[in-house]
């Protein structure tokens, strides 16, 4: 009885243990980032939609509003076969404040996985980031 408790402690504890000493050494080693003076990344942000012209104007707006140099982000829509102009109104704010937004439309809903992995064969920026919560002072639909 004793045998058995020793050899179930011994798994229990030996192999997180053992993942633990390997993991440490390795996240030590150096990861091969090197940090620039005066290097700006350029950033991709993904708006994934559907359905939304309540609220893209003011999720555009929300992004525009950000301190970081324009010609560094680059703005992609993608539309899941909206029904209410979502795509048109993302134009049409991007016309009215000559901002670079690129709007890929879907012809049918696939699911945002599909419409993030459309938009990152487009993304060019070093960092790529998907926005899909409420913008500031909006209700969310039921």
């Amino acid at each position: 009885m004793i045998e058995a408790a020793a050899a179930l402690a011994a798994a229990h504890f030996a192999a997180p243990l053992a993942y633990y000493s390997y993991a440490r050494r390795w996240l030590r080693r150096p990861w091969g980032v090197e940090s620039r003076e005066g290097h700006t990344p350029t950033i991709t942000i993904i708006i994934p939609t559907y359905n939304e012209a309540p609220l893209i104007e003011a999720k555009l707006d929300d992004i525009a509003r950000q301190d970081y140099p324009p010609d560094k982000l680059q703005i992609i829509v993608v539309d899941s076969a909206s029904t209410d102009g979502t795509p048109e109104k993302a134009e049409r704010w991007a016309r009215q404040r000559r901002v670079a937004v690129e709007v890929l439309r879907e012809p049918q809903r696939n699911g945002k996985a599909h419409a993030l992995n459309l938009a990152l064969k487009h993304a060019r920026g070093d960092i790529s980031s998907s926005q899909t919560q409420t913008p500031t002072g909006q209700t969310p639909r039921p």
